[in-house]
């Protein structure tokens, strides 16, 4: 997959494209329709699949104060869209020129003669053009009238729940982690790196690692079963979120015990999958007791995932 950056520098001069338009931050099931019904129709039609989105996230521009914090960092949100299927992704930088665009001058001065569009492929709540004047109806009238091929892909439901990163970032935020991968399509998931830490889980008996990285947004405080990816092996985990309150509490940490893992791991790179919380984090009254726990929920891992002792 080819990346670009900014298409007013590096334009698909000669590509007739099918493009699917998003800021796609979670890359969830939703957006993978939007995503898969482009690839599919260009592959239909002989067309480049191309997907559009922006860096940063739209509303960091239009509303900074406002901005959701995003559910997958741009390298990771690149990755998935990668796995998709598309030749093209255009991670077009979102500044005052393109923010400022008309919803006309953003549809044929950018979309046509940039990216090549012939065939377009949006979500039904996409907006475009300076102050979000264009809407998916508005972008039909103009394929329309240029003759090109429009599709705009009416909300995704999971149950009765439409899909959208609105209501994942509010899961995530809940502990409901198997509704945020209800809706994504897989677990969602934080990429770090291993820092120094207390050192206190060995003395209990489980030694952990402690996990440090830019994602935005931390599941709350608790216990959870995860599966933690270091160096290509993906190994069940249990996670505490939280500040260690039988310790006296401390900054908030992210601290995997990594299950039948006995070696070093200091400054790798891993990622953490949020499976499920099993509970809440509270102070206990001795280290003992604690540990007791720890062996409790390292149980409750065991049965959710479905590995032995």
């Amino acid at each position: 997959m080819k990346l670009v950056t900014d298409i007013r520098k590096e334009p698909l001069l000669g590509t007739v494209a099918a493009v699917a338009m998003g800021n796609f931050d979670g890359v969830h099931i939703g957006h993978a329709e939007v995503i898969g019904r482009a690839v599919r129709g260009a592959a239909a039609a002989n067309l480049v699949p191309v997907v559009l989105t922006f860096r940063p996230h739209t509303a960091r521009v239009f509303a900074k104060e406002f901005a959701p914090p995003l559910i997958t960092t741009y390298p990771r949100r690149a990755a998935l869209i990668a796995a998709l299927g598309p030749s093209v992704l255009i991670e077009q930088v979102f500044d005052d020129g393109i923010a400022g665009m008309t919803a006309d001058d953003f549809l044929e001065g950018f979309l046509v003669r940039l990216v090549g569009a012939r065939a377009v492929f949006v979500g039904e709540d996409f907006t475009y053009g300076r102050g979000r004047s264009g809407n998916a109806e508005a972008l039909r009238a103009f394929c329309n009238a240029h003759g090109m091929f429009v599709e705009i892909v009416p909300k995704v439901m999971a149950g009765a729940i439409a899909v959208s990163s609105t209501k994942i970032r509010e899961f995530i935020l809940e502990g409901n982690m198997e509704g945020a991968a209800k809706l994504m399509g897989r677990p969602y998931a934080v990429e770090g790196r291993v820092v120094p830490g207390a050192g206190r889980g060995r003395g209990l008996g489980f030694p952990t690692v402690n996990v440090a990285g830019e994602w935005e947004i931390t599941p709350p405080s608790g216990v959870y079963v995860t599966w933690l990816t270091l160096r290509g092996a993906r190994l069940p985990a249990a996670v505490n979120i939280g500040t260690n309150p039988t310790f006296g509490n401390g900054p908030v940490t992210v601290e995997a015990h990594i299950l039948g893992f006995g070696g070093e791991a200091y400054a790798e790179e891993v990622s953490i999958e949020f499976v499920a919380r099993i509970r809440a984090e509270r102070r206990f009254d001795s280290p003992d007791a604690l540990s007791r726990q720890i062996a409790l929920d390292v149980e409750v891992v065991r049965r959710a995932l479905g590995v032995g002792a």
